[in-house]
């Protein structure tokens, strides 16, 4: 439970702010300029909803186990 909470502050704090930092240098966004925030939040959109489909490529829990497996029945070979 820590790890996950860890990643939700770790990926609030650092990713999402940076993020937007790196948008709205981009769009030339701050505090006097924000007529450009509507055009910032089209392009940083489709960005979230293409980084959660990434997460597809990422191992389940099943996908380590059938690794796992692999390497040992590769290192017993070995021996």
């Amino acid at each position: 439970m820590a790890l996950i909470s860890g990643v939700f502050i770790w990926s609030y704090e650092v990713g999402a702010k940076a993020s937007c930092s790196i948008y709205c240098l981009i769009f030339s966004v701050d505090d006097d300029h924000m007529n450009n925030y509507p055009n910032m939040l089209a392009a940083k959109l489709p960005m979230i909803v293409f980084t959660m489909i990434l997460t597809v490529i990422l191992p389940n829990n099943n996908n380590v186990k059938e690794l796992a497996d692999k390497l040992r029945k590769e290192h017993k070979k070995k021996l």
